[in-house]
Parts: C-alpha cells; structure tokens; sequence
C-alpha cells in the first residue's frame, strides 16, 4: 500500500518534521492505530519508534534505515495486543522536487494486501489521514519561518 503528499519544504526539513515532530501531527484519537490514550505522545527515540505514557512505553516499531532527507524504513508492530503480533514495515521516501518534497509512504507485508483488500484500504486512508495532519504541520512551521509561503498539497 502506498500514498503520498508533496509539502513546501525541502527534503532535509521535511524529514526533521516527519521524525522530530511526529508527536505534533499524529492524530490524538483514542485507539486511532495507535494512540492508546490520547495524552500519550508518539516519538522515535534511538532506533524506535514509542507511544509514551506516564506509566509505561509501547514499542510501535524498530528503525532500521535512518537517512535524513531521504529515507526512514521501520517496523510496524500491530497495536492489538497478542503473544505474537504482526510485523510489518514502512518505509518513507522524501524526494527533492526543487524546493518542494514529495513524500512517499508505502506500508508492506499486510496479510492479504492484494489489490482491492479491504484492511490495506483501511490502512491506506489511515496513513493518508495521517499525511494530511503531516502537511498542516509543515504548513505551520513553514508560515513562521521569514520569506516562506507555507504552502502544502496533498496529492494522494
């Protein structure tokens, strides 16, 4: 499954907001795949990816490519809790378009992913939820910083 977004800001930029302000443009539903408790927030931290609670630290997925600017690849962990949870991965793609970034998530190895399947679709339309919260953040820090327009787009 893969969507994407194109955002007013370079790559490098792009990426720090992805990662260093992830807790900003997630959304704080309750149980919105993920976000047990919408008070907890979401950060990556080493080579993970956690939701922090005052009492305790749910691992959400384990980083395995960190390339600022260009690439994030991380597991995914399913939030339902079981002895064995699904493991998937996503992986983020930022690529230059001249003074702008296209971000490019594709979300893999989720069972029966095929053309068509339901949970892929749901995932899909989560994730492009989740990229529209992710260009708001870019537009909102790009309208405080001097000489920028701000501007973002989604095209997914």
């Amino acid at each position: 499954m893969i969507v994407n977004t194109v955002v007013n800001t370079d790559p490098d930029h792009a990426f720090e907001i992805f990662t260093s302000a992830i807790d900003k443009w997630w959304k704080r539903t309750p149980r919105h795949m993920w976000r047990f408790d919408a008070e907890a927030t979401i950060r990556f931290e080493g080579d993970r990816l956690l939701e922090v609670h005052p009492d305790q630290t749910f691992v959400m997925g384990e980083v395995s490519v960190w390339d600022p600017g260009k690439r994030l690849i991380f597991s995914w962990l399913s939030p339902e809790p079981a002895d064995d949870p699904p493991q998937t991965e996503v992986e983020v793609r930022f690529e230059d378009l001249r003074g702008k970034t296209r971000i490019v998530l594709e979300h893999r190895g989720i069972a029966g992913a095929e053309v068509g399947n339901t949970l892929s679709s749901v995932v899909g339309i989560w994730w492009s939820d989740l990229l529209v919260g992710f260009g708001a953040a870019v537009f909102h820090d790009q309208s405080r910083r001097p000489g920028s327009t701000g501007a973002a787009q989604s095209l997914m």
